[in-house]
């Protein structure tokens, strides 16, 4: 059974763990257009100014099999909630999950879509 975990941008563990995820299914990319993990681990770890960076791992049992990365605006979830949606600033569904933004907490979740 798939699980999403947060990863803790301040555990490198998690974060290399992600970043090895990340990587393995970069294929199709250039080798010089992927960053170290030196660079990336750097950045990974901090928010850009004006941004939310939250990650998160997809788990088969105990074996990482995805990484997802949210960058999510501060100005977008800071505004209105939608009708359809009023406790979160947007929603996003795909290949079976859907991500939630909270606009008041500005953090982001996954659940599996029903």
């Amino acid at each position: 059974m798939f699980r999403i975990r947060d990863v803790d941008t301040s555990d490198e563990g998690q974060l290399r763990q992600w970043y090895d995820v990340w990587r393995a299914a970069q294929p199709h990319r250039r080798a010089d257009l992927i960053p170290s993990w030196d660079a990336a681990g750097r950045a990974l770890s901090t928010s850009p100014p004006g941004f939310e960076l939250q990650l998160f791992t997809a788990f088969d049992g105990d074996t990482p099999v995805g990484a997802c990365l949210a960058n999510l605006p501060l100005d977008t979830l800071a505004g209105e909630a939608s009708s359809e949606n009023p406790a979160s600033g947007w929603t996003l569904q795909a290949a079976g999950f859907t991500m939630i933004t909270e606009r008041d907490t500005r953090q982001a979740w996954i659940r599996e879509s029903s």
